[in-house]
């Protein structure tokens, strides 16, 4: 799937989400790990090493009994579009197969650092595609460094940076503040 191409569809497609509520525009219902209030989207280390589990809400009409809509799960980066999962539903579907688990596999988040987007697709028998919204997602594999070779977080609490950290000192201080220079 070319990324200049524009998505064409005959229908609309409406995604029925949890609870009840129904969306026009298409949205994971969760992309697990993943900070939904981050508009960097930014992928957990712990998160990235297994496969990315994006859930998806059923779709609203589905496929009519005996027809086929495919849900694929796209990731664009640096404006290449890569297949990462699909799956097949023959209609009428089946509103306890839903949220539908596709996932991402772990290599495409070990491979490059860079911020991509992840959107699913519903296509039907005929070829007609319609997409959902993207999602933004940061794959940022790189330990943070410090702006100067130089620089160490520091203790705020003297006495701690005498001592350091030991069992005395976290039964004392259930925190422990540092200060972190930029990096």
């Amino acid at each position: 799937m070319s990324s200049s191409n524009p998505f064409v569809s005959h229908q609309s497609v409406v995604l029925h989400a949890g609870g009840g509520a129904v969306a026009m525009h298409g949205d994971f219902e969760e992309i697990v790990g993943v900070d939904p209030t981050d508009p960097e989207g930014l992928i957990p280390l712990a998160v990235s090493l297994v496969p990315l589990q994006c859930r998806i809400p059923q779709w609203i009409p589905g496929p009519s009994p005996g027809r086929v809509e495919t849900l694929k799960l796209w990731w664009r980066i640096r404006g290449i579009d890569v297949l990462a999962d699909e799956h097949p539903f023959t209609g009428p579907l089946d509103p306890a197969d839903f949220p539908y688990s596709l996932y991402v596999p772990d290599d495409y988040m070990r491979e490059i650092d860079a911020v991509v987007q992840l959107y699913f697709t519903i296509e039907d028998e005929s070829g007609f595609v319609t997409p959902s919204n993207p999602s933004t997602l940061t794959v940022d594999n790189n330990a943070p460094r410090f702006a100067d070779a130089d620089d160490h977080a520091e203790f705020v609490d003297p006495d701690i940076a005498l001592t350091g950290i030991t069992e005395a000192v976290l039964a004392a201080n259930p925190f422990i503040e540092f200060l972190v220079p930029d990096y």
